[in-house]
This record gives C-alpha cells, structure tokens and sequence, in this order.
C-alpha cells in the first residue's frame, strides 16, 4: 500500500469550501478524494493504489461514510457492509467489492473503533447479540 508522506494546503473561504463540499456530494465522494481527483485530474499516475485519481475505494468509503464517535450507538459490521457495498456500486461501479470479512478487518483497525456484540434491537420477542463496532458513526453525504 503506497504511503502518503506529502501534503498539500491551500485556503479557500467559507464560500469556496461550501461549493467543493457540495460538489463532492454531488460526485458523492469525500471532500478530500473529490479535491484530489480535480487537483490530479490529466496527471499521470503510475501508483496503482490510485483510482482515477481517488483512493482506493475502501479507503474512500472508510473516509467519506464513517466518523469515530464515542458517543455513538453500536453499529452492526452487516449494516457497515451493506452500505460500502452500496457506496461501491454507485461510485464505483467497475472496482470488484471486498469482502465482508477485509472491510471489518480494515474498519476495526481504525484508532478507537472497537468491535464485540451488542443488542441492537430490544423491540424484538428474542433479541440477540448482533456483531457490531462501537464508537463508530455511518455518515451520508451532507451531514
């Protein structure tokens, strides 16, 4: 995996930073893969960990759909996988989806995520255990 060890800033104003962020929603992609595939956009990459210009999609996902948040309510790894699943197939649509077994792999080694098994639904005559990661928020485009 390529590491990033460069950065680039520059500062835009409270106007300009409103219309990138609605223009990567609209692309629905982070603001930062959204910022890096313009910037990059007709530059030659020879990395193969770069798509179109964006990371890869995991990462994305990982990015753009997902917060650390102690105060977060336990989040199910099948509902996680759905919606990469989803952000996959619309943003996409010709990368071969990972399986369910690396996405929560690669999300449980985030910095504070931790996983185990929680009662996600009490309304339920049997509730069960469902595996799950906490401290973790899904985000959709916008918030």
């Amino acid at each position: 995996m390529a590491t990033r060890d460069e950065a680039l800033s520059f500062k835009v104003s409270t106007e300009e930073k409103r219309a990138i962020r609605e223009a990567a929603d609209e692309a629905d992609e982070s603001i930062s893969s959204f910022a890096r595939r313009q910037i990059l956009d007709g530059v030659s990459m020879s990395n193969a960990e770069v798509y179109d210009g964006r990371m890869p999609p995991l990462k994305d996902f990982m990015t753009a759909r997902l917060t650390v948040d102690e105060s977060a309510d336990p989040v199910g790894k099948a509902e996680v996988y759905q919606r990469y699943v989803a952000f996959c197939d619309s943003v996409y649509p010709d990368h071969d989806i990972e399986s369910q077994h690396k996405v929560s792999r690669e999300i449980a080694a985030m910095p504070e995520v931790e996983t185990g098994r929680a009662y996600l639904t009490l309304d339920e005559p049997n509730p069960s255990q469902t595996r799950c990661f906490k401290n973790l928020r899904l985000t959709t485009p916008g918030e």
